[in-house]
């Protein structure tokens, strides 16, 4: 499934819209989460817990949230060489 799913990104990945960054592990203490970013709209945080999933709009979670991603992950185009090798 994993595989498949990764696959599944990748082909994602050339519409010029979509961004993939990829955060080494341990980067992010806080769980899994995803930052939406929209042109329209305000960022959002999507936080995934083993039962429950939230999504946060406030700025004080929004900060808190970016902050985790501060320093750069891989760029897309390293990105998508590293899912291949986990795949």
């Amino acid at each position: 499934m994993l595989a498949e799913q990764l696959h599944e990104i990748l082909r994602l990945m050339i519409r010029p819209y979509i961004s993939v960054r990829i955060v080494p592990a341990g980067r992010a203490l806080t769980g899994d989460f995803t930052m939406l970013s929209f042109a329209k709209y305000e960022p959002m945080a999507y936080v995934e817990g083993l039962n429950s999933a939230l999504f946060l709009d406030d700025r004080a979670s929004i900060s808190l949230y970016s902050k985790v991603l501060e320093k750069p992950p891989a760029p897309p185009a390293e990105a998508s060489e590293m899912i291949p090798r986990q795949a």
